[in-house]
């Protein structure tokens, strides 16, 4: 992230229109492009456009979900890129946090991100490096990221509280 600003500037436009060509005919198009417009241009300097085409289908895909959660490998094996892609409001972070927790899950490293949907809503972009607490092991699995999504769902929802979702830790 070094350089100046107007490099900045120039660096994030051209990885914006790099990741854009490779949505051509892709379905959904449109709304891979607008998650390419609301993001912010500090998202583009910090990854690669390989990276930045795999979150904005994962956008796109969360469609009318309440959560959608993504995963992908980390930055080493026993670690695991989470994307959680959900509307924006006050505490979001928090009922995240509390769900990895109670799923023994530990974050390494946290990008937020939040972007205004084509609809005008306003969506965060939640990027979680996480591992398993206090084991080194395999990759998280997706019953595992299942589970995850929905206590996300529920906090969210006020289906349950934190005291009771505490309440399945050991």
């Amino acid at each position: 992230l070094e350089g100046s600003a107007p490099d900045d500037h120039r660096r994030a436009r051209e990885l914006r229109e790099e990741a854009r060509v490779g949505f051509v005919g892709d379905a959904g198009q449109e709304e891979l492009e607008s998650f390419l417009d609301g993001m912010p241009e500090r998202y583009f300097l910090a990854h690669p456009v390989d990276v930045i085409r795999r979150h904005a289908r994962a956008a796109r895909d969360r469609a009318e979900k309440i959560v959608h959660v993504a995963l992908s490998p980390g930055a080493s094996e026993d670690v695991t890129e989470l994307l959680v892609l959900m509307d924006d409001r006050a505490g979001l972070l928090s009922e995240i946090t509390a769900a990895l927790m109670v799923n023994r899950l530990e974050i390494n490293a946290a990008q937020v991100y939040a972007r205004e949907r084509s609809d005008g809503g306003l969506e965060a972009v939640d990027l979680l490096q996480v591992r398993r607490s206090g084991r080194h092991v395999d990759h998280i699995e997706q019953h595992e990221l299942d589970q995850v999504a929905m206590d996300i769902a529920d906090l969210v929802q006020n289906k349950v509280g934190l005291e009771e979702l505490k309440k399945r830790l050991p």
